[in-house]
């Protein structure tokens, strides 16, 4: 997804909302991008789009390998806890697909814990064969 779905449907939103009666309604229309989300919500893609702004800040501002799992994992979890709170999808289906995607991207972060973590140079340190 990318900001362009999110801004044009904002847009969509202002132009049609002063529209008159017969003009067709913006789901007829643009449903392909504000389809997925309930009427209440379709400035959601802002919200997954600030998600990945802060994952890859994340992974700008932290050196540590460390620190970066934890940040991560703990800015996953709270966009798992809005997105369980506010239920923005149309259907249960794309509920579940998408805390299907928290719960992988959980399991990533999770998964660097039992590696340690650090800067330390494992290749310099001789515990590694490196191919060159």
């Amino acid at each position: 997804r990318t900001a362009a779905p999110g801004a044009a449907a904002t847009a969509i939103r202002v132009a049609h909302a002063a529209a008159p009666p017969d003009v067709p309604r913006y789901p007829e229309i643009y449903g392909l991008y504000v389809g997925a989300y309930r009427d209440r919500y379709y400035w959601w893609d802002a919200v997954l789009l600030a998600e990945k702004v802060v994952l890859i800040a994340i992974a700008y501002i932290f050196d540590d390998a460390l620190l970066q799992a934890w940040a991560g994992l703990m800015s996953l979890l709270s966009f798992l806890f809005v997105h369980m709170a506010v239920r923005p999808y149309a259907t249960s289906t794309l509920q579940a697909l998408q805390s299907g995607t928290y719960f992988v991207l959980l399991l990533n972060a999770a998964s660097t814990f039992p590696f340690g973590g650090g800067t330390a140079d494992v290749f310099a340190a001789g515990n590694v064969l490196t191919p060159w």
